[in-house]
């Protein structure tokens, strides 16, 4: 079951090759010509890279990003992504036996069934990829977290609730 990730990631990692690099990390390893290469590929010839003979006036060390505002933003970031991995991961982990739970399957049919949900879970991330774009990311999270709480809370109040094919 959990040998099955592999084929998104082989996905991914195929799509993750004709990803370039960011053009202001290219340009901060001193690679220009790459950068506007990628410049021009991506966003075309009339978007320039700013700054283009400037180096970094002044480079952040580790405890500077705990300092001042970015330790409170650290620790926001951190209760969120801990509120969205970790419900997802505990449902998927106990996937089957959740199923056999709501009576949606029993031992290879609940594993099926688990595929089947993320099956629909990855087919659901294609939409919200084009909507990051049209939407912007802000919303987009704050709408996915809010049906994350409806889901969770629908769990969490009707635990017994019987569910049927």
């Amino acid at each position: 079951m959990l040998g099955s990730a592999i084929v998104p990631c082989v996905f991914l990692l195929i799509g993750r090759c004709k990803v370039p690099e960011s053009p202001l990390w290219l340009k901060s390893k001193g690679r220009h010509e790459k950068a506007r290469r990628v410049v021009f590929r991506v966003y075309g010839a009339d978007v320039i890279l700013e700054d283009e003979g400037e180096e970094p006036k002044h480079k952040a060390g580790f405890a500077e990003v705990f300092s001042k505002g970015y330790a409170a933003r650290i620790v926001f970031l951190g209760i969120l992504t801990l509120c969205q991995v970790v419900p997802m991961y505990a449902i998927y982990t106990f996937g089957p036996q959740i199923m056999t739970a709501f009576g949606l399957g029993f031992g290879k049919s609940a594993i099926l069934d688990e595929s089947v949900l993320s099956l629909f879970f990855l087919v659901g991330s294609l939409p919200a990829m084009f909507w990051l774009n049209s939407m912007g990311r802000r919303p987009l999270l704050i709408r996915s977290l809010f049906l994350m709480a409806v889901g969770l809370l629908a769990l969490g109040l009707f635990p017994t609730a019987p569910f049927s094919r």
